[in-house]
């Protein structure tokens, strides 16, 4: 039997958190404006507070896990995984996940120290796959 990479069952443990975080996008969403002009075309829709923050948080969110894949897939392929690549992983969800909720507290200096740290891990497993 084959066995799933630890790199790519976290990450699909924070694909499953992402979801998490749309359906707090939404709920904040509904609750500023209603369900019903949410249903409709949106145009004219201003979100503001806390609903506008995830909405930022989350589109970061969004970009942050395109930028995550290839080097996760990229170490299934290889068959690269040590402990450290995934730690390395376990610390990026950890920091993007406290991104988002200090994101919507808006606490930006925390928020700007976790991005950066997820970054660096990010950059990190890109390095490792790379062979720098």
């Amino acid at each position: 039997m084959i066995t799933m990479p630890p790199e790519l069952k976290i990450l699909l443990i924070y694909c499953l958190l992402v979801m998490l975080m749309l359906v707090v996008q939404s709920i904040l969403a509904v609750h500023q404006h209603g369900l019903r002009p949410l249903v409709g075309s949106r145009d004219g829709i201003e979100y503001t507070g806390l609903a506008d923050r995830a909405i930022r948080a989350l589109n970061n969110t969004l970009i942050s896990l395109v930028l995550i894949i290839p080097p996760v897939f990229t170490l299934a392929l290889l068959s690269v995984s040590t402990n450290i690549t995934t730690a390395v992983l376990q610390a990026f969800v950890v920091v993007r996940v406290g991104h988002f909720i200090v994101y919507l507290l808006g606490i930006s200096w925390i928020r700007s120290c976790l991005w950066w740290t997820g970054l660096i891990c990010t950059v990190y497993l890109y390095v490792i796959c790379l062979g720098l």
